[in-house]
């Protein structure tokens, strides 16, 4: 099992940008110390949900700072991206940090992002496609390509410089529903599940994966399946939700409000969650993928979702414009008390 952070840098209106900017990489340069395996990044536009519009930049300033880490992407939203230039960009990461880059993509879903970029959402999957396409040619063709498509060409071309992974860094696909994790596997691509994917949710787009990969030639590994969770950890489930709950609420607004067209509904739950303070974790009917709770409730949560077929579980726990300490304090708890059971660097 690989664990390690995921991080969505928001602005809550009690908070500036800066501060918030510098709070996700003293959280991150601290993981490392600790032991987590890595650092995935976001990408968002436009609205308080999520301020880092520029993912790559910030990954480049983390090559810098970082020894071992390896720093991902969860995800960079391809319709918005010019993809040969986001090759060249990603590349650049890839050598910068000495080959530990991570590359998530996805669709996106936000209306409010489309429509800021001038975009039609009806035409998300039509853009990822052709981007990701042009992305894996870009990286594996043997010499310079051309490419005419619908939404980019491109005339004899060598992407340039060339990362340091070979053929390329690994390139997680991100999958909320068995269709797209059918696809995911026809690709032979790694599997990205999102923080919203419930517990129960998880065989069923596993099953398609491992469907989609039998039927292009490719083996299933846990180790190319990913599973993000919201993440707060204390010494009791009590106190894990006197702490989370108000920001959590506050995130769970925002999703909503920024996710539909103007006059759609959202399908996002932006009701206020009560505390779930006994039963298994994930077990919950409304479960939408949360860890509050004590360290070995968590720990106990990881070897469920390992026997799943999950490798990896990023926790996300800086949400809401919740302050640092607290936010530091359940990361050393997880250093402390969780990391041990599954990774071996854990300090």
């Amino acid at each position: 099992m690989h664990l390690g952070l995921f991080q969505n840098i928001q602005w809550p209106e009690t908070t500036d940008q800066r501060s918030q900017f510098d709070n996700a990489i003293e959280q991150t340069l601290l993981a490392e110390q600790l032991g987590f395996e890595s650092a995935y990044f976001v990408e968002h536009h436009w609205t308080r949900h999520g301020i880092l519009s520029s993912t790559l930049a910030l990954l480049s300033y983390l090559a810098a700072r970082t020894t071992s880490l390896r720093l991902g992407t969860a995800v960079l939203v391809l319709p918005f991206h010019d993809p040969a230039r986001l090759v060249e960009e990603a590349s650049t990461v890839d050598l910068l940090s000495n080959g530990r880059l991570e590359l998530g993509v996805g669709r996106g879903f936000q209306w409010v992002e489309f429509n800021g970029f001038g975009l039609s959402i009806e035409d998300s999957t039509a853009r990822y496609d052709e981007a990701l396409e042009i992305i894996l040619t870009a990286w594996r063709a043997p010499g310079r390509f051309s490419y005419r498509g619908k939404f980019w060409s491109y005339n004899d071309i060598s992407v340039e410089p060339k990362p340091v992974q070979k053929p390329h860094p690994p390139v997680w696909a991100a999958a909320g529903s068995p269709d797209t994790a059918t696809k995911v596997g026809r690709l032979g691509l790694r599997m990205q599940l999102s923080s919203g994917v419930s517990f129960d949710q998880i065989p069923a787009l596993i099953g398609a994966y491992k469907a989609g990969l039998a039927e292009s030639g490719h083996a299933f590994s846990s180790e190319h399946v990913l599973l993000s969770r919201i993440t707060h950890i204390a010494e009791t489930r009590q106190r894990a939700w006197e702490i989370a709950g108000p920001y959590y609420n506050w995130f769970r607004k925002m999703v909503a409000e920024v996710s539909p067209a103007p006059g759609q509904s959202s399908g996002f739950n932006s009701n206020p969650l009560l505390p779930k303070l006994s039963g298994p974790i994930g077990s919950e009917a409304d479960d939408p993928g949360f860890l509050f709770c004590t360290p070995d409730e968590c720990s106990r949560y990881i070897e469920n979702v390992a026997a799943l077929g999950v490798g990896h579980v990023l926790f996300q726990g800086n949400w809401g414009g919740m302050p640092q300490e607290d936010v530091v304090r359940s990361l050393r708890l997880i250093g402390r008390e969780v990391l041990p059971h599954f990774v071996t660097s854990a300090k």
